[in-house]
């Protein structure tokens, strides 16, 4: 993790932080050397996106052997996921973060589903 490029950059904005707190000139991070050093540092360690597997149809088989369908939360949910399965969704398009931060524009509702 300490070699990553994201943990580098958030430590070199923590001295240009440091430096702006205590009135030193902060213009030494934006000068040739190191922005120069940062693009090679990008292209040596990379971004290093995690990327998820994706849900094969013996997966989903799986999960369902461990719903109750007699129950009306195991059915939601088993819906929700085969909803997500055939639709080509992921999990941001159906269900929020937060209750307060549904977006009608990116989140399925009850009013979508016909």
């Amino acid at each position: 993790k300490t070699l990553s490029f994201q943990y580098i950059l958030n430590h070199l904005n923590a001295v240009c932080l440091l430096q702006h707190y205590n009135s030193f000139p902060a213009n030494t991070l934006g000068s040739f050397d190191v922005k120069f050093t940062k693009h090679r540092l990008k292209h040596l360690l990379g971004t290093g996106s995690c990327q998820k597997h994706p849900i094969t149809p013996s997966i989903l088989h799986l999960l369902r052997q461990h719903f109750n369908l007699d129950l009306p939360s195991h059915a939601a949910i088993w819906a929700l996921f085969c909803t997500a399965f055939f639709s080509f969704l992921r999990k941001s398009n159906l269900i929020v973060a937060t209750g307060g931060s549904s977006d009608p524009s990116r989140h399925l509702a009850y009013h979508d589903i016909k």
